[in-house]
């Protein structure tokens, strides 16, 4: 079924000086920021905003998501860059929205058993910019909210509908544990592009942004195994979950994730 993800980018502050000219003469050190968002391959950006550490955008964005088991896979990416005139345009910060925090709210109130039903929930706030060879270098207020809506169930090849607990117990007041059914587990491995011959001609950076964009995407991948074998056994919710990440195999990145499949009643 179709789903809606709608981003409004609404500022950014304590941004890094990037334009070092700008300080010449005792002048006051710019940036001239813009944000591009990516989700899925699709890519769309702000305006540029000119001259300020602290720019302010208000712009709204819409993504369309025809394969609802891309919300589990896939984070929306949101960059924040410098723009130049007569050079590449250079990366401040970014930060990325996992939709398995909105499907783990919206899971809980809005989806039956089954996993039937509509919703929608929204994430708003400052984020941290980080860059992997910088550290953090301010912040990006954004909104980002997703709506499914159907009378059937739109996760056929997901697990929303199935929560995700850490933690080995529930508070009783807050959950009843109804069943328990066992343990769920799965083992995935994907390539290292750490070690692809195109790396020797990368940049540090944009090596850093490859492998960790590998290493979610394999992580969200066997989250959601995790989820959709717990409820083939009937379950609504996981125990104990965690995932085991192996970055120096021989064999690339596996990731191991498991936990105790059980139905809970809130």
């Amino acid at each position: 079924m179709p789903s809606t993800i709608k981003v409004r980018v609404m500022e950014a502050r304590n941004l890094p000086i990037m334009d070092l000219s700008s300080m010449q003469a005792g002048g006051q050190g710019l940036t001239d920021a813009y944000v591009a968002l990516k989700f899925a391959g699709v890519d769309k950006q702000t305006r540029v905003v000119r001259r300020t550490l602290s720019p302010r955008f208000d712009e709204d964005f819409r993504f369309e998501v025809v394969d609802d088991a891309v919300l589990q896979n896939e984070p929306l990416e949101l960059r924040v860059l410098d723009h130049d005139v007569y050079s590449a345009d250079d990366l401040i910060g970014s930060i990325t929205v996992d939709f398995n925090q909105l499907l783990q709210r919206w899971s809980a109130g809005d989806l039956d058993d089954e996993g039937h039903g509509s919703g929608h929930g929204t994430l708003e706030g400052w984020f941290p910019l980080y860059d992997t060879l910088c550290g953090l270098r301010g912040e990006l207020r954004v909104s980002v909210s997703l709506r499914v809506i159907g009378d059937v169930n739109p996760f056929s090849d997901a697990s929303a509908g199935v929560q995700l607990f850490t933690v080995p117990t529930l508070a009783p007041d807050v959950y009843e544990l109804t069943e328990t059914l066992g343990l769920v587990d799965e083992l995935l491995v994907a390539a290292d592009p750490e070690f692809e011959w195109r790396d020797t001609f990368r940049q540090a950076r944009a090596r850093n942004e490859v492998r960790q964009a590998s290493v979610q995407r394999l992580h969200a991948a066997a989250r959601r195994a995790v989820g959709r074998k717990a409820r083939s056994a009937g379950g609504n919710a996981v125990l104990g979950y965690y995932c085991e990440l192996d970055l120096e195999g021989d064999s690339g990145i596996v990731a191991r994730a498991y936990g105790t499949a059980c139905r809970i009643l809130p």
